[in-house]
């Protein structure tokens, strides 16, 4: 199957969900990812991982936190071309 988009909320940190969706990129356009507060930790963690070495991750949205001082983001995530 072909997507443009998958949508992905509360399913893993960065780099595992990077490592999960490494032999499927060819099925979709982009990942867009709904994140809490930890994802700059996360992109960080997936950048010396070498992960980012082939997709590039965007912060397209972000929002505050019910409840807290934090906000939650959405990244957009595409593979480099």
């Amino acid at each position: 199957h072909e997507f443009d988009t998958l949508v992905c909320r509360a399913v893993a940190p960065l780099p595992k969900l990077l490592f999960w969706l490494q032999p499927h990129w060819e099925a979709f356009q982009q990942l867009l990812l709904i994140k809490g507060p930890n994802w700059i930790a996360e992109r960080e963690e997936a950048s010396q991982r070498k992960q980012l070495n082939f997709v590039r991750v965007q912060q397209i949205a972000s929002y505050p936190l019910a409840g807290t001082e934090s906000e939650s983001v959405i990244l957009q995530v595409r593979r480099n071309a």
